[in-house]
């Protein structure tokens, strides 16, 4: 598509087509209003090396999101990597490119492009995020915490960040530190996800009375959630509350129709502590069959009703 009959297909004036820098803002109008195809039909080759030099990263940049757009991500990290060959300095462009990399899972082409962000700007919050994430992928919890800290210097207002961040430092037993950074992502946007980090992190710390309260906000603010329950019933198993823990699991399997693999094997685990073997291999019997739906749970039942045999 030559510049003249991109111009009338953008809408623009014929005397556009001699004028690049107008192409270039239009193609970005086509962007912001989704019209990806667009972008991709009008920045061919041809047309962008018609464009001025300092125009090129842009162009580039627009060409490549649109291709991503339109889930061509092959077509999308050619761009980029073309891009890169001429501008190897440009943050944007490296920026974009690591990004993809990084959300299509290939890693260790990532790292070595985020690395290159950083030694040019080592404060770049999304560079930090992108090796926060893969350092956490990859185990390397130090760097990672590192990083998001990093990143939040400048993303300090992002509670996805802080939770992330509070998530690595319980990781490495920073329990204090990660109690307050789930508070800080629970002061900028409280949703009940944090709140039951919040209440993992603080069980962790020792602080139990506020770790079942927390508990017991985030079951309120998702009742649909059978997970949530059986946590607090499991804390409630080791804590010795066999009589509450109990009644969590009777509550689960009336729920259930009798068809919840943990509820049966907590209720079976608090009728042996009690003396009730014979109740309790009913329930491991049961437990033990949902084999694909609840493998581990099955597998412990199964070992458990090993250790029962001969038992009165």
């Amino acid at each position: 598509m030559n510049l003249l009959a991109l111009a009338l297909c953008l809408g623009l004036p014929a005397s556009a087509a001699s004028r690049p820098a107008e192409i270039l803002r239009a193609s970005a109008a086509a962007f912001e209003a989704k019209e990806f195809r667009k972008v991709v039909d009008g920045l061919t080759e041809e047309n962008l090396q018609r464009l001025r030099y300092r125009d090129l990263p842009e162009a580039y940049i627009l060409l490549g999101r649109s291709h991503e757009q339109l889930d061509a991500n092959d077509k999308a990290l050619g761009i980029y990597q073309l891009a890169e060959g001429l501008f190897p300095k440009n943050v944007n462009i490296l920026s974009y490119w690591a990004d993809l990399l990084h959300r299509i899972g290939l890693d260790d082409r990532a790292r070595p492009v985020y690395d290159r962000i950083l030694k040019l700007r080592p404060g770049n919050a999304l560079a930090n995020l992108g090796m926060a994430e893969i350092s956490l992928h990859f185990g390397f919890l130090d760097r990672a915490a590192d990083h998001y800290e990093t990143a939040l210097n400048e993303w300090d207002t992002n509670p996805s960040i802080w939770r992330a961040f509070a998530e690595v430092l319980s990781l490495r037993r920073d329990h204090a530190r990660a109690i307050a950074a789930i508070e800080r992502s629970i002061s900028l946007g409280p949703d009940p996800e944090s709140t039951y980090a919040l209440a993992r992190f603080q069980r962790a710390a020792g602080r139990t009375e506020e770790a079942y309260a927390n508990l017991a906000a985030a079951i309120a603010a998702n009742p649909g959630r059978d997970d949530l329950p059986h946590r607090r019933a499991l804390w409630l198993l080791a804590d010795g509350k066999l009589d509450d823990c109990l009644a969590e699991a009777e509550a689960a399997l009336k729920r259930s129709g009798e068809d919840d693999p943990l509820a049966l094997w907590l209720r079976a685990s608090v009728r042996l502590r009690q003396g009730r073997a014979t109740e309790a291999r009913k329930d491991l019997e049961r437990a033990a069959l949902f084999e694909v739906e609840a493998p581990f749970v099955a597998s412990v039942s199964k070992a458990m009703l090993e250790s029962l045999r001969g038992a009165p």
